[in-house]
């Protein structure tokens, strides 16, 4: 770690890729980010912006995770708060299915251990895993989903997230790092702003989100005095959810998407850092000898 520290002393603009990774990167670098603190600049999600999404369209009664399937990607915690949900409601329409990659035995041994839990917990007709689909698969599921899960802790962007909400999802996301900072805002229903993150999280009404999100007991951080309800209590309020309600949370959602992670914001923040780079550079050669100025 000291390295590390060290290394940010020879750096002059740091770009991140969330608000997370940012207040690490300071922690890390401390005094050497003082003169040029660092950028975020969210990754491009190489979505075609000009397809139109229907938020009013009706969808499936389908949770949709879309993650690759390792351990710190929680598909366990989310099969067993999907156990509890479904089993206070006998009537769960609601299927969850994962679409993930596999990489080598240990993720295929996962994922035969989350089909033996699923198993155990008796809703193995209620669960479906896709492994390794093609993208045109995947494009063709969070079109039609009407939820998209994140369960990871302290996830640093989420840009599966960001997905789900450029495909017309309603994303269900854990509440840390990048899903909470930047991601899963919410939206002021008068003036149309981006909420922050403290607002966001005062407000009841149904009408500013743009996601749900949950904490549970196995969280590193846990604390047993949190306001954000657990998974499976998560799960209830979707299943109550109105027709009308889940079209204005989606929209929010999608309205998110558009004002923060489309690919025309990427590259204007990405031109914009560059002219600041290309000034920062011209001003660092002018300090050298006439020499090294030219070279």
């Amino acid at each position: 770690m000291k390295l590390y520290e060290i290394t940010g002393t020879f750096v002059d603009v740091t770009f991140v890729n969330s608000t997370w990774t940012l207040e690490h990167i300071k922690k890390c670098w401390k005094s050497s980010v003082d003169m040029y603190p660092p950028n975020i600049l969210y990754p491009p999600i190489g979505i075609d912006d000009e397809e139109e999404i229907d938020v009013e369209l009706k969808r499936e009664k389908i949770i949709l995770y879309l993650a690759q399937f390792r351990g710190e990607k929680r598909h366990d915690l989310a099969i067993k708060e999907f156990a509890k949900f479904n089993e206070s409601n006998p009537n769960n329409e609601y299927i969850l299915q994962f679409i993930g990659s596999t990489r080598n035995e240990k993720d295929e041994n996962l994922v035969s251990d989350l089909k033996k839990l699923a198993i155990s917990l008796k809703i193995d007709n209620k669960i479906i895993f896709k492994l390794n689909e093609s993208y045109n698969e995947i494009k063709k599921m969070m079109k039609i989903s009407e939820f998209g899960l994140n369960t990871m802790w302290n996830e640093h962007f989420g840009i599966s997230i960001v997905e789900y909400m450029a495909n017309g999802m309603i994303p269900i996301v854990h509440a840390s790092a990048g899903p909470l900072k930047d991601i899963v805002r919410s939206i002021d229903p008068k003036t149309k702003e981006i909420m922050s993150v403290e607002q966001g999280l005062l407000s009841s009404n149904l009408n500013t989100k743009s996601g749900f999100f949950f904490k549970d007991k196995s969280d590193p951080d846990y604390d047993s005095n949190t306001k954000f309800p657990t998974l499976s209590q998560v799960f209830n309020q979707i299943s109550e959810l109105k027709q009308d309600e889940k079209i204005q949370i989606r929209s929010n959602a999608l309205y998110v998407y558009q004002k923060k992670f489309t690919n025309k914001e990427f590259q204007d923040s990405w031109i914009k850092a560059v002219k600041f780079t290309s000034k920062l550079e011209q001003y660092k050669r002018g300090l050298k000898g006439k020499v090294e100025s030219v070279y």
